[in-house]
């Protein structure tokens, strides 16, 4: 072979200028892939990225549980925000319906009105101090006087399953590794005429309409991942409402939401989902067991967290 054939068949050095650039770039192009292909799998879970832009808003808008120092100047203030007081007490003398429907129900407390104020106007963080002589009157909740009252006053049809849970939705603006402590209130629906067994666990939907502008699409891998929930207590019965309210036709429960150090910035939604419960006692006649089958799949309560 002449001395050019061996310098057109050289082999290439290891440490080559030429070729190390070239082993270099497709180092650099097979990681690209790898990261190009983790982010994509998490922003299919994004609803909104969190930026100096709107950074603002979330803390507006989803900072429910930081007013805890709050509570005590709720109790006795006089105004709220710029506006004058002025509590929606409940009046039940104009009722039609059978009034010993609320026989079985605490006295009503002398500020309810107050903190049902406090309570509509999204202070969601009330609930972790609230006694159920606040949650347990059947006012607290809007649906009352356009499906609860109606019922008892005509009294269509009777049910055997049903529940709610309350609020509906809440909006928390947190922190990566942030613990998060918050409360629902699980109660029966207002035709229920017995008691119901229920097992209360995580869910991770993948999409809803949470409010009227507030939609999303997730995978729910990707939230389980990061996100967890602690739920006290995790099992219960529920009391009748019909057709007399019961003491324990609703109940408080502590929701501990864990949010992982290493989970990125963005919006994550979990939900506090049914299952079925059967106690290890049976003292209690006509207990249902598969009362979470009236939910059809559907949570009792949805938690969209703004993780910064």
């Amino acid at each position: 072979m002449s001395d050019n054939e061996r310098r057109l068949f050289k082999e290439p050095k290891v440490f080559d200028a030429d070729f190390t650039l070239r082993f270099s770039l497709m180092l650099l192009i097979a990681a690209g892939i790898v990261f190009l292909s983790w982010t994509y799998s998490f922003k299919s879970n994004i609803i909104l990225e969190l930026n100096e832009s709107n950074e603002q808003v979330f803390n507006e808008k989803f900072d429910e549980l930081s007013g805890v120092s709050g509570w005590g100047d709720y109790r006795n203030m006089s105004e709220f925000g710029q506006q004058k007081i002025v509590p929606k007490e409940i009046d039940r003398s104009n009722y039609t319906m059978d009034r010993r429907a609320f026989a079985s129900l605490p006295l009503i407390p002398s500020d309810w009105g107050k903190i049902k104020l406090v309570y509509d106007s999204g202070r969601m963080f009330v609930l972790r101090n609230l006694d159920a002589p606040y949650y347990l009157q059947p006012e607290f909740y809007d649906d009352w006087y356009y499906l609860g009252m109606p019922f008892f006053e005509k009294h269509d049809r009777e049910c055997t399953a049903g529940m709610f849970g309350d609020p509906y939705v809440q909006k928390i603006y947190t922190r990566v590794g942030a613990s998060i402590e918050t409360y629902t209130v699980v109660r029966s629906s207002f035709c229920v005429s017995g008691k119901q067994a229920v097992q209360l666990a995580a869910a991770y939907p993948s999409e809803m309409v949470a409010l009227a502008n507030e939609n999303y699409n997730q995978d729910p891998d990707v939230v389980r991942k990061y996100i967890t929930l602690k739920i006290e207590p995790n099992s219960m019965i529920l009391g009748s409402v019909y057709p007399k309210f019961s003491k324990d036709w609703a109940q408080k429960i502590k929701v501990t939401i864990e949010v992982a150090g290493n989970t990125p910035k963005g919006i994550y939604v979990v939900a506090l989902g049914t299952d079925k419960y059967v106690p290890w006692f049976t003292t209690f006649g006509g207990l249902n067991y598969e009362a979470f089958k009236s939910k059809n799949g559907a949570p009792l309560a949805h938690y969209i967290l703004g993780v910064d």
